[in-house]
């Protein structure tokens, strides 16, 4: 399971429409325990706990529920942070390693942070499982990109650690990247093409604040339809919507100079993404030249698919959940869970909530989902 829990210190104006009592932090953390024992999974990804009450409720009930729990906090004195927990009657860690988004670059340098772990099961199979929580700035899908590239490379060099135990990689978080941007099709496909794209716009996030989601389609009807049961999504990989603000000329000049820093930055850290890996790659470390067609392009060593993508073995098809966050000024799908096709089928998922009752409801948290402004995501996993 993975799931953002809505730390009580990131409660703001931005709630004040929604119950007072539900928005209690006496009621949202019984709410929050209850999401995590009804779900009895064996491994449970939790984003946006505060540390203080980490310590001072979490842990204890999540180790009487027979958890054993591994806490990251966030950096630059933010409250909260990700917790990765497991049942240790089923699994034995290995290794574990904590990610820091930091950079020597100002503008890379952010508090988020990621948790990889390796687990043995009672099989001898070895899982790599992490958990994260990407930047949350719709404009800055380049960060975001930054961010994943460093995750990846710890996943990575995980795999080829424990390669003679042929570990199965689970990926999991709130990666606030939406299906249709460039960032999904880069972990879908592997491949990520950079040119003619706004690396700003790459998440796809803003489409969730500007370009509002087809709620309108025939999939939105109130017939029993699921969040998650139609093709909803404007496609907009590129982050090119025709709409879309255009810059000043003197913004122009800045906006060039800083995708320059983040064409180079985002290089270095994909080269270190093959070093020792065996895959070469031509052209593109020390190319910064926009016409060299080699320097646009992103690959990944991993390729993985969503659990909650009905449709991932038809081609351009993707079916993920409407919303997996809904709340009065973010209504989408960011939330995943992430895994290899060669290693795993998924059995099952924890289906969504008809979206009329979504609907009805109003923001979450409300009476009918308390706990959070994020729906949990549960999948059952087989290997392949």
């Amino acid at each position: 399971m993975t799931f953002n829990a809505l730390a009580q210190s990131l409660v703001d104006y931005k709630y004040i429409d929604n119950d007072v009592e539900i928005m209690s932090w006496t009621t949202r953390k019984l709410e929050i325990l209850k999401v995590v024992r009804d779900s009895r999974c064996d491994i449970i990804c939790l984003q946006e706990i505060d540390e203080a009450d980490y310590h001072d409720f979490f842990v204890a009930e999540f180790k009487a529920l027979g958890y054993s729990v591994i806490y990251k906090k966030k950096l630059q004195n933010r409250l909260d942070g990700i917790a990765v927990l497991y049942r240790p009657s089923r699994f034995k860690l290995l290794v574990q390693r904590d990610v820091e988004f930091s950079s020597e670059h100002g503008q890379y340098d952010k508090p988020q942070v990621a948790l990889v772990v390796a687990l043995e099961d009672v099989n001898s199979d070895v899982y790599i499982v992490s958990n994260t929580h990407l930047l949350f700035n719709k404009n800055r899908g380049d960060i975001k990109a930054y961010q994943l590239l460093m995750l990846l490379n710890v996943i990575n060099e995980f795999k080829a650690e424990l390669r003679e135990r042929n570990p199965i990689v689970l990926m999991c978080g709130d990666f606030n990247i939406t299906p249709q941007s460039l960032l999904y099709s880069f972990l879908d496909e592997g491949v990520a093409v950079l040119k003619n794209s706004n690396p700003k716009r790459i998440s796809g996030q803003y489409l969730m604040f500007d370009e509002t989601y087809l709620t309108s389609s025939a999939g939105h009807s109130d017939a029993g339809s699921t969040v998650g049961s139609f093709k909803h999504y404007a496609d907009d990989v590129y982050g090119n919507v025709k709409n879309a603000k255009l810059p000043r000329e003197d913004e122009e000049e800045e906006e060039t100079e800083q995708e320059m820093e983040w064409y180079i930055e985002l290089r270095n850290k994909h080269s270190q993404l093959f070093k020792g890996d065996g895959v070469v790659l031509t052209a593109t470390e020390a190319s910064t030249d926009e016409t060299d067609p080699e320097h646009s392009i992103l690959l990944s060593p991993l390729v993985l698919k969503s659990a909650y993508n009905r449709d991932a073995d038809v081609e351009d098809m993707k079916a993920e959940p409407a919303y997996t966050a809904y709340h009065g000024w973010q209504r989408g799908c960011v939330d995943y869970i992430w895994y290899d096709p060669q290693q795993l089928v998924v059995e099952a998922i924890y289906e969504m909530p008809l979206y009329k009752r979504v609907r009805a409801g109003g923001n979450l948290p409300n009476k009918h989902w308390p706990s959070s402004d994020h729906f949990s995501l549960i999948s059952q996993f087989k290997r392949g």
